[in-house]
């Protein structure tokens, strides 16, 4: 049988945890289920992607960018980040359109965490 790389065992373990530390944020157990997949999801498609270019063996210099640009939940973060930078810039008049405006940029930085475990090379 075919071992994980411990990069990409360590990444989606890393994922798991920190989306749920961060779902208990919420204080619903389903929240914090669905987030810790959710950012597993995540990290094992980056260590995907990493594993065919630069190679999961790369240095970390080279790989911890590449897993953090290619996770797919820092994708949506930078988006909703843009989307609603008006809100964030505090320019809007703020209301029920702005409620949820924060957290692209939350999500965007829980994504750098997981790659960092085990980045070192």
């Amino acid at each position: 049988m075919r071992r994980l790389h411990p990069f990409a065992a360590g990444s989606v373990l890393a994922g798991l945890a920190v989306g749920g530390m961060a779902g208990t944020a919420v204080l619903n157990l389903r929240a914090i289920v669905m987030l810790a997949l959710f950012m597993a999801a995540g990290a094992a498609i980056a260590a995907l992607v990493c594993r065919r270019w630069p190679g999961l063996a790369a240095p970390a210099w080279k790989l911890w960018p590449t897993a953090v640009v290619t996770n797919p939940l820092f994708m949506v973060g930078v988006y909703w980040t843009i989307d609603q930078y008006e809100c964030l810039l505090r320019r809007s008049r703020g209301g029920w359109d702005c409620l949820f405006s924060d957290f692209g940029w939350m999500l965007a930085a829980l994504c750098l965490l997981p790659p960092a475990v085990l980045a070192r090379s």
